[in-house]
């Protein structure tokens, strides 16, 4: 089940009854606030199709949540929060991804994040930018062979995107408000209904943007979940530790921020943005800063959950790794997400430092790192398979920045070999 929650223009909106509107026909651009209201937030509930949203009048969204059946409000609920440069269609079929493989209802807020028709842009200005910027990033990575696929396809981020990407944001600071009421309205109308099931939020990309804007803004929540996923972060890993930590309250469980360094997308955003002045551009999202003086830089050290997936199977330079089936990716990734998603009780991550369970290692550093228990060393050694030739443990792979020796590996390792 789709619930969809947008603060786009619709071509036609609710009087007295519910209205049946095509996915197609919801606009790009953000929408005025509604009569008498603060917000331009709208309700509606997806069709079995997908191909069209009844979408309920302004303030009896409570009709819509009174004709959900009970086998329904009983399974596990995702509030999806996504990211840069999607229109309605893009989005709804992300979210059909996620319910058909971690089997989850999905309540969708839908900002208008690709406000501005697509223009190309000529990149042979920024090759050298686009260039030093990747070489940058692999610096020290194991699978440098990944470098001239990455610069092809950041380029092609960056000249699809350059057009949208500075008014995407403003949508994302003006949509702070409606996403607030959102989710007041979501905890106060159907929270009370879902009783025994769970809530969590899955923010991707730019959507993380919108999130600590209406955190800041709001100075909090009006809801709390059982878990945060804060996916491939379009946000400055460098003053994340800022403003965070306010999650934390609004998650009864855990909050898990998700990173991987190839991510093409943020590869270019993080061009995008020293394109437009900004300096500490480095994305949350591909950050592995695990700095041991920053509170500016580096990685909350305790209460915050990093899944670092580079260089797992079949991760590459993906940046939407929750919409990733275990045909695609290592299994164990699709495993691990689903039971975030899926608000378990127990995510199977191990809880000491070196330890491996569920297929992942916790890193022996003081921010709680997780990685896969193994990652690929080398592609071309692969074969077309994941064999022991292209594979290596991810603690031998770890160096602990905050650790002045780096003897732990070879006693950590003893009996792995």
């Amino acid at each position: 089940m789709l619930l969809y929650i947008t603060n786009r223009k619709l071509p036609k909106t609710p009087g007295t009854a519910p209205l049946n509107i095509n996915v197609k026909d919801i606009k790009h651009s953000l929408a005025s606030p509604y009569e008498g209201h603060q917000d331009a937030i709208i309700f509606g509930i997806s069709s079995a199709n997908y191909r069209q949203v009844k979408f309920y009048p302004k303030g009896n969204e409570a009709d819509l949540f009174n004709s959900i059946k009970d086998d329904e409000l009983k399974k596990p609920w995702l509030f999806l929060l996504h990211g840069f440069h999607q229109d309605p269609a893009e989005t709804i079929k992300k979210t059909r991804a996620l319910i058909d493989i971690h089997d989850v209802n999905v309540i969708l807020f839908s900002w208008p994040s690709r406000p501005k028709p697509i223009n190309a842009f000529n990149t042979d200005s920024i090759n050298t930018l686009v260039q030093s910027s990747v070489r940058s990033l692999l610096a020290g990575m194991g699978t440098p062979s990944i470098a001239p696929f990455l610069i092809k396809e950041t380029k092609k981020a960056i000249a699809d995107f350059k057009n949208n990407y500075l008014p995407a944001r403003q949508n994302a600071r003006l949509s702070s408000t409606d996403f607030y009421n959102a989710l007041d309205i979501v905890n106060s109308l159907l929270l009370p209904k879902i009783k025994q099931a769970k809530l969590s939020l899955l923010v991707h990309s730019m959507g993380n943007y919108l999130l600590q804007h209406c955190l800041i803004s709001k100075k909090s929540l009006p809801i709390s979940f059982y878990n945060i996923i804060c996916h491939q972060a379009d946000v400055k890993s460098s003053n994340h530790v800022s403003w965070m930590p306010g999650l934390y309250p609004h998650a009864r469980h855990k909050l898990y921020i998700t990173v991987n360094v190839y991510d093409y997308v943020l590869a270019a955003s993080n061009i995008l943005n020293k394109m437009n002045g900004e300096k500490n551009t480095e994305r949350l999202g591909q950050s592995v800063n695990l700095k041991p003086n920053g509170l500016q830089q580096g990685y909350i050290q305790g209460a915050a959950n990093y899944l670092d997936f580079t260089d797992a199977k079949g991760i590459n330079s993906r940046h939407e790794i929750f919409t990733e089936n275990s045909d695609s990716i290592d299994p164990l990734i699709v495993e691990l997400l689903s039971r975030l998603f899926r608000s378990d009780v127990n995510d199977k991550l191990p809880n000491k430092k070196s330890a491996v369970k569920g297929g992942f290692r916790m890193m022996p550093t003081l921010p709680s790192v997780y990685k896969p228990q193994w990652i690929i060393e080398d592609e071309s050694l692969c074969d077309g398979g994941y064999d022991d030739d292209c594979l290596i443990s991810s603690l031998k792979y770890f160096e602990d920045p905050f650790k002045n020796e780096a003897d732990y590996v070879e006693e950590l390792e003893e009996d792995e070999y």
